[in-house]
């Protein structure tokens, strides 16, 4: 589960990020002091959940909330408790008051679990993605898909054999998709690791059709970390 954390006081911050370190399968992405610099990360990258402080200069932790369309899940923490009707309204996580304890912050990793558990399981299971296509689910096998391509307001999955073109975003596949599998490698597409033929500093090259992909610059480290490959 990927997680950020936003908040203005560098000790919260720290503590916090201790906290995350010792919670197995909670990975930090980020660390910010304030909620912009938080929006510009998340309109290029895909996270799980939001460990977020309320009392900011700026911008508020519930004006952040409410500036996202689709927002991940979110835990405030905040010394100040009268924000609590106002985050219930919110539909957050988790509402935790300053100070906690390392207990207090499992229960609402755990609570977060339990909702991606319950969420994903619907559409997705261990071994294929269910897709809308129209008027009908298709089960797409794991193994079968090459590569997710964006395009605009839809995504097109290409198969060894067919394309299967859907309403999604890229950042929701991204989040379901097996991270062991799939990587995201530019802001358009989404690769299956087990499908790359061929790598070099700009590019990776696909068995289907000897697709080239570029590697975008942000995705860059990421990405060469992922396939153990020293970059030059």
């Amino acid at each position: 589960m990927i997680c950020i954390i936003i908040d203005d006081e560098p000790h919260a911050r720290e503590i916090l990020e201790d906290y995350i370190s010792q919670i197995p399968g909670l990975e930090l992405r980020g660390s910010f002091n304030d909620a912009i610099g938080a929006i510009a990360y998340l309109q290029e990258h895909s996270i799980d959940l939001v460990f977020s402080d309320i009392s900011m200069p700026e911008m508020s932790g519930t004006d952040f909330l409410r500036s996202l369309q689709s927002p991940p899940l979110v835990v405030f923490i905040t010394a100040h408790s009268d924000f609590a009707v106002e985050c219930f309204e919110l539909d957050v996580l988790d509402y935790i008051l300053k100070p906690y304890s390392f207990s207090r912050l499992n229960k609402a990793v755990n609570k977060a679990l339990e909702y991606l558990r319950h969420h994903h399981s619907t559409g997705f299971d261990q071994d294929c993605l269910k897709i809308k296509d129209r008027n009908k689910t298709v089960i797409i096998k794991y193994d079968d898909i090459h590569y997710i391509e964006a395009m605009k307001d839809y995504v097109r999955i290409i198969n060894a054999d067919k394309t299967i073109i859907t309403m999604c975003t890229m950042k929701e596949l991204e989040k379901i998709l097996p991270g062991n599998r799939f990587i995201r490698i530019q802001k358009s597409y989404i690769i299956s690791i087990e499908k790359i033929r061929s790598v070099d500093k700009i590019k990776v090259i696909l068995k289907e059709n000897n697709k080239e992909v570029p590697i975008g610059l942000q995705y860059r480290n990421a990405f060469f970390k992922k396939i153990n490959i020293q970059q030059d």
